[in-house]
């Protein structure tokens, strides 16, 4: 029988106590975790790295579908979390603290970032952001995070 990691337990209950907001958002891509203002940090700190996408509340196209491809090839990777977070028109307070937080606006979405979690003297944990500036294709989002953080060419499944 195996036991679970504090960490990986927390990952599950996350997943199902989030599994309602998720069925209300449409275009969920399978292996992307849907996060807000309160599942944001927790889960987040759960993983040494997290690759975030901000993004509209109904995205579509080639950059979310690139996402998903990304998302399904690192799905076996126990050290990120590929995440997205929903910011809703203005006008709507959901999530906005978030774009605030990381100097987001709906002009710029989708905003993909990535976070490196780092443990800090006296402090619990703290991140690195990385912000991605590249095209949105697999290609370059690969480079990226083989960049970023060691992620070779064996976890992805081209």
């Amino acid at each position: 029988m195996k036991i679970l990691h504090f960490e990986q337990a927390f990952v599950i209950i996350n997943f199902l106590a989030t599994i309602k907001s998720v069925l209300a958002y449409s275009n969920v891509n399978p292996g992307v975790i849907i996060l807000d203002s309160l599942s944001f940090n927790k889960t987040v700190q759960a993983f040494p790295f997290s690759f975030v996408k901000f993004e509209v509340l109904d995205p579509s196209g080639s950059k979310h579908e690139v996402f998903g491809i990304l998302a399904k090839e690192l799905s076996e990777q126990a050290d990120i979390l590929i995440a997205e977070v929903r910011i809703k028109g203005y006008g709507h307070p959901e999530n906005h603290d978030l774009s605030e937080r990381f100097g987001l606006n709906q002009g710029m979405l989708p905003e993909l970032v990535l976070f490196t979690k780092k443990k800090l003297p006296g402090k619990k944990v703290d991140y690195e952001v990385t912000r991605y500036g590249d095209e949105m294709d697999l290609d370059h989002l690969r480079r990226f995070l083989q960049c970023r953080h060691a992620i070779t060419k064996e976890y992805f499944l081209f």
